[in-house]
């Protein structure tokens, strides 16, 4: 979900995530572009 990964945007690439800890998720960057993209149209929003 896309609002979990705003509360929680290291939450794809810690070991302790709900989902199984998977290394080629963990090098990927904590914040994808597209979330980046959203986070600033919110905050434009607001």
């Amino acid at each position: 979900m896309i609002i979990a990964g705003f509360s929680c945007p290291w939450g794809s690439v810690s070991p302790r995530s709900r989902r199984p800890y998977d290394p080629a998720r963990a090098a990927r960057p904590a914040f994808t572009l597209v979330e980046l993209l959203v986070v600033i149209a919110i905050i434009a929003i607001l």
